[in-house]
Order: structure tokens, then sequence, then C-alpha cells
């Protein structure tokens, strides 16, 4: 009996303990979320990058060379948007998250969050690069800002700004009023890797502000977005020149066309995504910095289009969620 006693308190101990540090776990959360969303009170300076001569919805490609003279102990790449964004350090993209960065409403505010880069730099030359989406049609010199912070093995520290020789090149996406367009045959180069026509790029330029109440910076933990389950269509209809995928069930995410044998040049609607063929053998249509609901999708094209010549259709289902640690 008494042994049956004391597990019986041992156990409520645990209950008790397990619920304070529940209570511990949910008040840091609340408190980190009301320091992601608080908006900074002091202004700083920041220089932005931005393309000299971008048209409404035009997306741009970042990039520039930072050379280390050591091998690195810890790194922090620090960036800063009024858009969307997708992020490379030597051609590896630096999360794995999606629709960087979260946005509930999709404000334009500017955004500020930090990556673990230092497993991805190396001694010598490193390619950074990032590629910027507006959101919706807006044009803005506030697109992109950047800073590298790090040390050495040696203990010395290093600091590389937007100011450190950028370049920029429209990208071959743009966002529109509906979704995003994509020209395949418009750059055939990998815009992140060492394999560039420098000749093609422009100095990006700058802008120095000092940012007060317009930017927020993202702190632990944070919502962020991820792919969550990519599964094939249930069904295909056509009528004439259209295919119309139907996926089941409605989802939240984008649709990820893979086809083959197409002209190039060839036009192609999917949904909301307008795709220009490049006539490789197999090639993607999918959207990148767009999101929307959507049970089925409808195919078109400029030339004759038939079930065979799409060689899969899948649904990407992504789900906001919360990630607790900013350094990925």
């Amino acid at each position: 009996m008494f042994c049956e006693k004391k597990d019986i308190f041992a156990q409520r101990n645990q209950i008790r303990r397990f619920r304070s540090n529940a209570m511990r776990h949910v008040a840091t959360i609340f408190l980190s979320l009301f320091a992601c969303i608080t908006l900074q009170a002091q202004p700083f300076a920041i220089t932005w990058l931005h393309h000299p001569s971008t048209a409404s919805g035009d997306q741009v490609w970042f990039r520039t060379e930072a050379t280390l003279d050591g091998d690195v102990a810890d790194a922090t790449l620090s960036v800063c948007t009024t858009g969307r964004v997708d992020i490379y350090v030597n051609e590896r993209n630096v999360t794995s998250d999606v629709l960087i960065p979260y946005r509930e409403n999709a404000e334009p505010t500017a955004v500020t969050t930090d990556f673990d880069v230092a497993r991805f730099l190396r001694n010598g030359p490193n390619t950074i690069a990032v590629w910027y989406a507006p959101l919706d049609m807006q044009t803005t010199d506030r697109q992109v800002a950047v800073m590298l912070c790090g040390r050495y093995n040696s203990g010395k520290r290093f600091t590389i700004g937007s100011d450190d020789g950028w370049m920029c090149h429209t990208a071959n996406r743009r966002t529109t009023a509906t979704g995003e367009a994509v020209d395949a045959t418009a750059y055939t180069m990998k815009w992140n890797s060492d394999d560039i026509d420098i000749a093609t790029w422009l100095p990006a330029a700058t802008l120095k502000t000092d940012e007060t109440s317009e930017h927020r910076r993202i702190y632990d933990p944070y919502m962020a977005e991820k792919v969550n389950k990519i599964r094939p269509q249930e069904r295909i209809d056509i009528d004439g020149n259209t295919l119309t995928y139907d996926f089941g069930t409605t989802f939240r995410g984008w649709v990820r066309v893979t086809m083959r044998g197409r002209k190039r040049g060839e036009r192609l609607t999917i949904g909301n995504l307008t795709y220009t063929c490049r006539a490789q053998t197999d090639e993607q249509a999918f959207h990148k910095f767009t999101i929307g609901h959507q049970r089925k999708v409808v195919i078109k094209s400029t030339e004759k289009i038939l079930p065979e010549n799409i060689f899969s259709a899948e649904a990407i289902e992504i789900v906001p969620f919360f990630r607790y640690f900013c350094f990925y």
C-alpha cells in the first residue's frame, strides 16, 4: 500500500513538473512571437540593393563573390526583403523552407531573416546569390539587403555587405496580377553559379535608408512554410486542346507539371501560371513565389497537347509550421 501511494505521489509530481515546463514553454513561445511581430522602434541604417531598371512585376537575380581568407568557424547571412526570396551560397539553397519570409497577409513590410551558412562557405571565392520576387505587381528600390558576418577559425572576424560588388539581372520569371510567368528561353545558364555571362549583368543599384517602423526581424520560434506532401493527379479530362487534371481534394500549394517533347517558344497556361517552353527533353513548370488553393488545374497550349505530352502533374501541398531555430 505504501509503495502504491509512493507511486501515486511520484506520478503527481511528474504531472506537476510537466505542466510547469509546458507553461514555461508556452510562455516562451508567446514572448518570442511577440518579439517576432513587434516592429523595430529604433531607426538603423540599411543599404538596399535593387535592379536599376525593373518593370512592374519583374523578379531579379542578385549575386556577389565573397573571397574569404581562411576556414570559417561560424557565419550568419542576414537577408532583408520587401518581397520573397530564395537564397544560395555556392549553389546550395540555405534552407528547405519555401515562400521566404513567411507573410501571413502578403504585407510588403521589410522582413529580415538570419541563416547559419558556415557549412556552405569555403576558403577562397564564394558565390552568394539571392532571387528576389516582388509581392503582387509592386515596384520598389527596397528589394533586398544582405549582410554576411562571420569568424574564421583563427578568431578573426569578417563582414560583407550590400555595397560590396553586387551584380543583378532580371530573372526569367515575373510576378503577374494573378500568378507568375516563366520564360525558359530567356536565360540558359545557372544564374547562381560561377558559370555566368557577366557581360549581361549590371551593377546593382544601392539605396541607403534609416529603417524604423516598416522593418520586422524574425526571432525564434516563428512561422515558416514548407512542402508537406506531393501527390499525383487522380483523373484527367480531355476537351479538345485542353487538359484538366483533378487532384481529388482541394489543397493549398503549387502544381508542378513535367512535360516532354514540346517546341521551343510554345506557350502553356497551367492554371494561373504562364510557361514558355525551352524545348528540353524534360522540363518542369511550377510556381515559386505565389500560392493558392486549388483542386483542379487546366492546361492549355499554343500547340496541340495530349496527355502523353505530360509526363506528370503533381500537387505540392504547402503548410505553415513553427520553426524553433532561426539558424538553419
